[in-house]
């Protein structure tokens, strides 16, 4: 399976507008009948909605290529796993989990499918599942920053729950691996966000005030990076910026 290799990242991040529109006018030319180009247009449109700013849109469209590729091979763990994530995407759990299910039957060792199931397991809040396929996503595919991401997040937001500062430091092991493994990582806000929360949590102000800085240029997360800055500002003795 070509996601049990290690490699960079799972999903496209770059020009993904330009791909877009190579692989349709690609598919256009074929008659649309390249299931191979579908799941590569598929794979395209899930990073716009999951880590760009595509939206559900974005996975309503990939949704849509990945079942024109399962009409004709319904086994396709590829296309089934990107199904799954389109739904999780589109906040339909109940109905990925079939897509998963399936998937996870015909072939379990792949980092994909593996970061999905753990999507799927914290959408239904089950955090002993979510935690165990996103450590197996991040084993299948060390060098890909993504499964690093997912599972930073979790711990970071198991540990705040908790109190508990190993998961905390743990969150912060997989939140570094992802921003130094992928310099496209360090654009992801919600990597951006917990970074500096975790750095916070730890002490490390001043590496703590650099991301929060940084995030505070994204529109929507600009409220929440002045609350945190304040938060800062305010432990580092700075109480004019803290109070402003």
């Amino acid at each position: 399976s070509e996601f049990a290799m290690s490699q960079k990242s799972l999903f496209p991040h770059h020009n993904l507008d330009w791909t877009v529109a190579r692989i349709e006018s690609k598919l256009q030319n074929l008659g649309g009948s390249d299931p191979t180009l579908r799941l590569e247009l598929s794979r395209v449109l899930l990073s716009s909605g999951l880590f760009h700013k595509g939206g559900e849109g974005a996975c309503a469209k990939a949704l849509g290529q990945a079942k024109k590729v399962l009409q004709e091979s319904g086994d396709s763990v590829e296309a089934l796993t990107l199904a799954g994530m389109s739904l999780l995407g589109m906040d339909r759990p109940e109905s990925a989990e079939r897509y998963l299910a399936k998937a996870q039957a015909i072939d379990p060792n792949r980092a994909d499918l593996q970061l999905a199931l753990g999507s799927l397991a914290r959408a239904m809040g089950r955090e002993d599942g979510m935690l165990s396929c996103l450590e197996r996503a991040c084993q299948l595919s060390p060098s890909s920053w993504e499964p690093h991401l997912y599972l930073g997040t979790s711990l970071l937001k198991i540990g705040r729950r908790y109190g508990s500062m190993r998961f905390i430091e743990r969150a912060q092991y997989h939140l570094v691996q992802a921003q130094t493994l992928d310099p496209m990582a360090e654009r992801n806000s919600e990597l951006l966000h917990d970074m500096g929360l975790a750095c916070l949590l730890t002490g490390r102000l001043r590496e703590a005030e650099k991301f929060f800085n940084r995030l505070k240029d994204e529109p929507k997360m600009e409220a929440v990076a002045r609350f945190h800055l304040g938060l800062v500002s305010y432990r580092l003795g700075k109480h004019n910026n803290s109070i402003n």
